[in-house]
């Protein structure tokens, strides 16, 4: 084991890509639409203090949280803080904002993180769709970061157009395809399909419509994802969303 998997609490930023051929860059493109954050805010509110600490996985940086997507600190993060609730941010890459580097994936990760701390909760949005691995062994894997009787958080989009960071593997489940993924190890206590805006009207808030519309005029340049953009236009974007206790 080396120094970045020794149980310090906070582990050493280093080279945790050198090896790792699947998680999602820390600079993703989305993380979070806000339908989505409101949907988990509620239900992380609901959580008793044991369920602390709350480990952020894919976290993104702090700037990403705070200022470029700024309701998923106000909305989800500042709450648990205010009340004294620790949260322990987590991504695949070192930077600004991320409390551990680690690739979930990885079972020393994993082992480390659960004997340094031991995760009361874990928080997994949109990254299941962005990994190799299957996602029932994506699944078995945080069930393992999470105590027994700890909570688990995840979020998949249902409906979203192709989005590769670095990869989209097109994992678009229903709420209650992602819940059965955790079989008989959890007690799903909430689950909901949340919708949000037409995918078109997402795009061009999000780069803006004279962007969006040159980018639409050159379909060679990303031909999966102009083609994405185009066939998922007008259908209303769906994230699947579910809320479950570790219960084995």
């Amino acid at each position: 084991m080396d120094a970045r998997h020794l149980p310090t609490g906070r582990y050493q930023a280093g080279t945790a890509t050198d090896t790792v051929p699947i998680v999602r860059s820390i600079w993703q493109t989305e993380t979070m639409l806000r339908p989505e954050a409101a949907w988990l805010a509620r239900t992380i509110s609901t959580l008793p203090s044991t369920a602390f600490p709350l480990l952020d996985l894919g976290s993104s940086t702090a700037s990403y949280r705070m200022n470029d997507q700024n309701f998923i600190d106000s909305d989800i993060f500042t709450p648990l803080l205010d009340a004294g609730h620790r949260v322990i941010h987590a991504d695949v890459k070192a930077s600004a904002g991320v409390d551990i580097v680690m690739d979930f994936t990885r079972q020393e990760d994993r082992q480390a993180l659960a004997e340094s701390i031991g995760i009361g909760s874990v928080l997994c949005a949109n990254m299941l769709e962005h990994l190799t691995i299957a996602p029932e062994e994506s699944a078995r894997y945080l069930l393992d970061l999470c105590r027994p009787g700890g909570y688990l958080f995840v979020t998949v989009p249902k409906t979203f157009r192709y989005h590769p960071d670095p990869i989209d593997n097109l994992y678009r489940p229903s709420a209650d395809e992602l819940a059965n993924l955790f079989g008989n190890r959890v007690a799903l206590l909430e689950r909901a399909n949340v919708q949000d805006t037409l995918q078109i009207v997402h795009d061009i808030r999000r780069r803006g419509l004279w962007r969006y519309v040159a980018s639409m005029l050159m379909p060679w340049r990303q031909r999966r994802i102009w083609w994405g953009k185009l066939s998922h236009s007008l259908q209303r974007i769906e994230i699947a969303c579910v809320f479950m206790q570790k219960v084995s």
